[in-house]
């Protein structure tokens, strides 16, 4: 599996700690280097190529948004900083996203998903290993998502279908679509969203998935399974 190379900069290094443990619940990421220095980190830089950078804006010597200059353009940048005022001029350097101290593990999370939609193009991520957070019941559950079998739209709420459980939840089926789609998720149906993995056989207009269930085909969707099934 293709690993994306991160690099953490950040001079307080209980921050820079809690970063580096909630990327490890990530497999498809490896810590290349970390500093605690601003002028450290942009010497490697200038020597090596990064995927993702968490970068904190004040630090002595080079604050975040000069340093950011610096970084390989390839990469893309997430702001850190206890200082809401910075957000905007974050946004303003092209940064893909923008952490507000305290950093809270679903907020990091919603910043790596920014990450895999903006990486789709270059790699194809799979479901495998990929965890999930999903607020359902007024808790917080951490789920695999090649447990997501399908999601089925009901109105303003959506049902997780996993292997061994069901979640109803608050939401959007097109926002979803767009977490997603990079982990295998495709749309069948205006209230379907299916793993395709999950998938057992195509039958006419339905697919019968792995649980038994059946999905219906929309007509406006045939696409997406034509493109499932013969590639380019």
């Amino acid at each position: 599996m293709k690993k994306f190379d991160v690099v953490i900069v950040d001079d307080e290094y209980l921050l820079a700690d809690l970063i580096e443990n909630y990327l490890q619940k990530f497999e498809q990421f490896n810590l290349i280097a970390k500093f605690n220095d601003a002028m450290e980190a942009l010497s490697f830089f200038k020597n090596n190529d990064v995927d993702l950078v968490f970068l904190d804006i004040e630090m002595p010597t080079m604050n975040g948004v000069d340093l950011a200059k610096f970084v390989p353009k390839k990469a893309k940048i997430v702001f850190t900083t206890a200082y809401s005022e910075y957000a905007i001029q974050g946004f303003d350097l092209n940064a893909l996203d923008y952490l507000l101290k305290p950093i809270s593990f679903v907020r990091f999370t919603e910043s790596i998903h920014r990450f895999f939609n903006a990486s789709a193009k270059r790699i194809d991520i799979s479901s495998k290993n990929h965890n999930l957070m999903i607020k359902a019941d007024g808790d917080l559950h951490q789920v695999l998502a090649e447990k997501v079998i399908y999601l089925q739209s009901l109105r303003e709420y959506l049902k997780y279908q996993l292997s061994d459980n069901r979640l109803i939840v608050y939401g959007s089926l097109s926002k979803e679509e767009e977490r997603l789609s990079v982990l295998g998720f495709i749309r069948t149906h205006k209230s379907y969203l299916i793993n395709k993995t999950h998938i057992y056989k195509i039958s006419g207009n339905q697919i019968h998935m792995s649980n038994g269930d059946i999905i219906p085909i929309g007509r406006t969707y045939k696409s997406n399974l034509n493109a499932l099934i013969n590639p380019s």
